[in-house]
């Protein structure tokens, strides 16, 4: 108990330490007693804002009472020291409220005369907003032969002027607040406002529209942006014409409206001679149709041009035009399709123990193909692929023999999956020399072939490749004399043992790749001999001791 107690007495010397100096620096705080408007109403705002925590404040004093209160009930001796700050604690408490109904008291007292000023503040206020109205409506503004780049720097000024008046409104308003009075609307402040804003838009846009048409018919012909300068000149028709019909008799208005008006008389030179299609060659076409020679890598603008007579020319201008954007437009529809192969490989995939790969899923490769052969030969029949008419052909080139070389390689590859378990028989090679030796010839070839796709798969370099299109052929003729070779052994086999026609190629390689072993002929005796089930081998000789029937009844050899 005497630890709590001794915490109990620390905590309520700090409490009121604490206290006392917030009631010092709050007593403090009101003891000024203002006479200009605007720290009188600073003033007002702090007095109605203590009145409202009067109560709070006398919670913070009470607490401390508390606190020393009980360390009485529990016969805890306060020191001195503590029972003085006590007793000062309760003077200040008392002299703060004094203070606070003193200036209570003078709010009261100046409160018709500061309502006063802050009338004459808002009717000087509005006399400010009313003369600057005024002045928005006289010269130098209404002068539309005036600098337009002065004028802004002037408008800039006056739209600071504004902001300040604005700010001074939200002031002044706060303050008839305080003093429960009316709101002024400052209706006249919205009006000059308002007017500051259109003079300087008109001034800001004439600006504006002088630095950019001085630079569109200055820079150099190829620096023009040709859709943000016809976007920007749809863009000020439009405003202008609105602004026309809200503002008939400004003067700086109609001169902004003509000047625009006036530029359209260039816009559509501006469409021809913008235009990105144009090269060199057509702007040779373009000087020689004005009587004028274009030297290498000469500059030229717009009102050079003009100078030159352009206008005059503008029919064959156009024709010039035209056929650049066509010219332009098939160009990129090649860039597009060449760019279109970034990326297209042959996609490789490991064909069983071969030791090689196989090319698998050109569907896509397939499909681009088809689209751009229509393309490109429609292109080629375009008179305006002049200009690069060796580049087009020679992709046109590209793709027919990168069909002719897919056409070629999945025939091989077909083939040669379906011929290369054949051939890797010892038996079939020692039956068939020729077509073995053959078939090596094919198998080193694909497997060259396939171990670079596998290296370098981007399909447009291969396609170029004419030599592997050339190998790829040559061992199609080879894979047919192969099969021609095979189909006449079989026959060859049939017409020895005619049963052998109730079998299949497949069936009868089956068996004629695998001699030495008997055992072989076991799943095929039921097409040969219709009541044979299978034969009955002696476990190593392997000699046939009896045949049994699908009852499984045996007949013994």
């Amino acid at each position: 108990l005497e630890a709590m107690l001794n915490l109990l007495q620390v905590a309520a010397r700090s409490e009121s330490r604490v206290t006392l100096e917030r009631f010092a620096v709050r007593e403090a705080s009101i003891m000024e007693r203002p006479q200009a408007l605007q720290e009188f109403c600073a003033f007002m705002e702090l007095i109605n804002s203590l009145m409202e925590q009067k109560k709070k404040f006398g919670k913070e004093a009470g607490l401390v009472d508390e606190m020393y209160a009980m360390l009485v009930e529990y016969e805890c001796k306060i020191n001195n020291l503590d029972q003085q700050q006590l007793e000062v604690l309760h003077d200040k408490v008392v002299n703060f409220n004094l203070s606070l109904g003193e200036s209570e008291a003078f709010m009261d007292d100046r409160r018709i005369l500061m309502m006063t000023s802050l009338e004459k503040s808002i009717t000087g206020l509005n006399n400010e907003a009313k003369k600057m109205s005024k002045e928005l409506k006289s010269p130098p503004y209404t002068i539309k032969t005036s600098d337009p780049k002065e004028l802004v720097k002037l408008l800039v000024s006056k739209q600071a002027e504004v902001e300040s008046m604005a700010e001074r409104a939200t002031k002044l308003g706060r303050y008839q607040a305080l003093f429960l009075i009316p709101a002024n609307d400052f209706a006249q402040l919205a009006l000059t406002t308002e007017e500051q804003k259109r003079v300087q838009d008109v001034w800001t846009k004439l600006d504006i529209w002088a630095d950019s048409t001085t630079k569109w018919m200055t820079c150099h012909v190829g620096e023009l942006e040709l859709d943000s300068v016809l976007s920007m000149v749809d863009e000020y028709a439009r405003s202008t014409y609105k602004m026309a019909k809200q503002n008939k008799d400004d003067p700086v208005v109609a001169r902004l409206k003509d000047e625009v008006e006036a530029f359209k008389e260039y816009y559509e030179l501006l469409q021809e001679l913008g235009n990105p299609a144009l090269t060199d060659r057509h702007w040779g076409q373009i000087f020689n149709i004005v009587g004028h020679e274009l030297e290498e890598g000469a500059e030229f603008s717009i009102q050079d041009l003009l100078q030159m007579g352009v206008l005059d020319k503008m029919e064959q201008i156009k024709n010039i035009g035209a056929a650049a954007s066509k010219e332009y437009s098939l160009l990129k529809t090649l860039e597009k399709m060449e760019a279109e192969w970034e990326g297209i490989t042959f996609k490789c995939m490991p064909y069983k123990d071969t030791g090689t790969s196989v090319v698998g899923g050109t569907d896509e490769i397939q499909m681009i193909l088809d689209d751009q052969i229509v393309k490109v030969q429609s292109m080629n029949a375009s008179p305006f692929v002049k200009p690069f008419a060796e580049r087009a052909s020679e992709w046109q080139k590209t793709l027919f023999q990168l069909q002719d070389m897919l056409d070629n390689w999945l025939k091989c590859q077909s083939t040669w999956m379906y011929l290369e378990p054949i051939f890797s028989s010892a038996d079939i090679l020692k039956q068939m020399p020729e077509e073995g030796q053959n078939f090596q010839v094919v198998d080193n070839d694909w497997k060259k072939i396939m171990g670079a796709t596998v290296k370098e798969p981007a399909v447009i370099p291969i396609a170029r490749n004419a030599d592997w299109l050339t190998r790829l052929g040559e061992a199609n003729v080879l894979l047919d004399l192969i099969q021609k070779g095979l189909a006449a052994y079989l026959e060859k086999k049939r017409l020895f043992f005619p049963r052998f026609f109730f079998l299949s190629n497949d069936e009868m390689l089956a068996i004629l790749s695998e001699t030495k072993d008997p055992l072989r002929v076991q799943p095929y005796l039921r097409k040969v001999f219709e009541a044979i089930q299978a034969l009955d081998f002696a476990p190593e000789t392997l000699l046939v001791t009896g045949m049994l029937s699908e009852e499984n009844e045996r007949v013994p050899f």
